[in-house]
């Protein structure tokens, strides 16, 4: 029973992280790096938390945390990929006022298929990476602009911080019961 509930924490902890990346950057607040640490470091909370108090391995812990993790990518990466249909369904009706929601989304898709030679998700980062984004400062105008095969990299470092985070926090976990164990039998 135990471990359904670890199960659900790392899922629902993985479910609202990946909500709360999405939200904050769609109101413009996305910190690089600082963003997926928070995030991997709070599934890896959501993870142990049903059992803080309990004796048990790291390693299925660990595998909950992947999971939670992968959710929280999931998430996030479905909200801009679903923010991305709508603002192109919204300009293909600003063009064309007679175009049906269906109508658009067969002009996208076969848009999509010409320029990207596939259509949906993988479309969707293509055109993403080709048109690349920028990291920069609060206080200035330009920054370092990432595109291409470095937006892939960049997103597949992103998760990897993420999970390795929600890794690390279980781990620490497991580091901590084991090290109040220890104390408790020296006494």
């Amino acid at each position: 029973m135990r471990w359904i509930l670890v199960l659900l924490s790392a899922v629902l902890g993985g479910i609202l992280v990946g909500l709360a990346m999405y939200f904050l950057d769609k109101v413009g607040f996305y910190l690089i790096i600082l963003m997926p640490i928070l995030a991997g470091g709070i599934v890896g909370v959501a993870t142990y938390l049903p059992v803080v108090r309990q004796s048990v391995p790291t390693l299925p812990l660990i595998v909950f945390a992947v999971i939670g993790g992968l959710i929280a990518i999931g998430i996030y990466w479905y909200g801009q990929y679903n923010d991305y249909n709508e603002q192109l369904i919204g300009l293909v009706q600003e063009q064309d006022s007679t175009a049906t929601r269906e109508d658009a989304l067969a002009l996208i898709e076969t848009f999509q298929r010409t320029e990207y030679g596939s259509t949906g998700f993988q479309a969707f980062l293509a055109d993403y990476a080709e048109t690349g984004f920028s990291i920069n400062r609060v206080a200035r105008s330009s920054g370092l602009e990432i595109q291409g095969g470095m937006a892939y990299a960049f997103w597949g470092f992103e998760a990897l911080v993420l999970i390795g985070m929600a890794i690390v926090g279980v781990v620490r976990r497991g580091q901590s019961s084991i090290t109040k164990r220890l104390g408790t039998q020296a006494a």
